[in-house]
């Protein structure tokens, strides 16, 4: 039986274990694969496997497993994730001896994270190994690289969120929304300035309004929804009737908008 030498070869490419007297053992390799939605197929999960699968021919390495992660956003921790966990009880079972993705992004998304997988699976003798950033965790070099690229991707992801909650922000201000769903008596359309308002929904404002007048003639919650059809829960009723959406206001992330005279906007149809 081979036995494996524990000394590294600076010079091998992959800096896999060298034979002590055999030639070595084709390389185990094991693809991960992971994507957030099915929408673009540049990264889709069959893309990223014919790359792992060229990356082993090239190394003269085989693909004896392939993991993967569909429609899992890359902040879901790895051991929630059930093709990545099954990658990583591989790699504590010594069945593989390096893990091939097509890019970083696609193991983590921050860098703790990320350093935290790659030292598990340094500790069972399994190199990382990223073919987008052509790194090899198994050196000093491709950690360092490594690290920081995971930084610069944290940061951009964050620099991205600020500037989509900075738009929204400002949508707010004009009384517009960003997409997220209208309330019951409410649709959206878009305007010819191109932003998304709300405007009345001519079957459920109809709904509504029976409701309130129910509530306002004296009938109770329970009565108003009986009598008027709505099909909402009696919470989701309370809500709405306190709701400022009933009064034209606009509001962002709970709050009500006010406009540049200081007073509550007055953004829509009521």
């Amino acid at each position: 039986q081979d036995v494996f030498d524990v000394r590294k070869c600076d010079y091998c490419p992959l800096h896999l274990p060298l034979l002590t007297s055999r030639p070595m053992k084709p390389l185990r390799i094991a693809s991960y694969s992971r994507i957030s939605s099915s929408r673009d197929e540049s990264t889709s999960l069959e893309r990223q496997r014919e790359q792992a699968q060229a990356f082993a021919t090239m190394k003269d390495g085989t693909l004896v497993a392939e993991y993967s992660d569909d429609g899992i956003s890359g902040a879901t921790p790895p051991l929630q994730r059930p093709g990545l966990a099954a990658a990583i009880a591989a790699a504590e079972a010594g069945q593989i001896d390096a893990l091939v993705v097509a890019k970083l992004d696609r193991l983590a998304r921050d860098v703790r994270a990320f350093l935290e997988l790659a030292d598990l699976l340094a500790q069972h003798d399994v190199v990382l190994i990223s073919i987008a950033e052509s790194l090899d965790m198994g050196n000093a070099a491709g950690r360092m690289v490594a690290t920081v690229l995971a930084a610069f991707a944290a940061m951009e992801r964050e620099r991205t969120a600020e500037r989509i909650l900075e738009s929204n922000r400002y949508l707010a201000s004009v009384g517009a929304i960003s997409g997220q769903a209208a309330p019951y008596g409410w649709t959206t359309n878009r305007q010819a300035d191109g932003r998304l308002r709300l405007v009345l929904d001519p079957d459920e404002s109809a709904i509504l309004r029976a409701v309130v007048d129910a509530v306002l003639g004296g009938d109770t919650v329970a009565e108003a929804i009986r009598s008027s059809g709505i099909e909402l829960h009696r919470q989701s009723v309370m809500n709405l009737l306190r709701h400022p959406v009933l009064l034209g206001r606009h509001v962002y992330r709970g709050q009500v908008v006010n406009g540049t005279d200081g007073l509550p906007m007055t953004a829509h149809e009521a």
